[in-house]
């Protein structure tokens, strides 16, 4: 026999997640970018070269991306829009 469970409402730290995550993202990622700035700088380069791991792991997006929408045409765009804004499960 089948019964109807009432879906309880989300708890509180879920609510605050998202709170967090907005917080905390942009703030990693200006950290990250500093202490990367400073690595090279340390070996004597500047921060946008191809040594940086950042601006490479971006590069291989926009050339994963391009090479997908060359493929596949136009019609993958939002897939790959909604594939980069969410988060990874990681």
């Amino acid at each position: 026999m089948w019964r109807r469970r009432k879906i309880a409402p989300a708890p509180a730290w879920v609510k605050s997640i998202y709170k967090f995550v907005r917080r905390e993202i942009p703030g990693a990622f200006k950290r990250g970018w500093h202490h990367e700035r400073e690595r090279l700088a340390k070996l004597g380069y500047r921060p946008f070269t191809w040594r940086n791991p950042i601006l490479l792991s971006w590069m291989l997006t926009l050339a994963i991306g391009g090479a997908l929408i060359a493929v596949f045409g136009w019609i993958l765009l939002p897939f790959l829009i909604i594939t980069m804004c969410t988060p990874g499960t990681d």
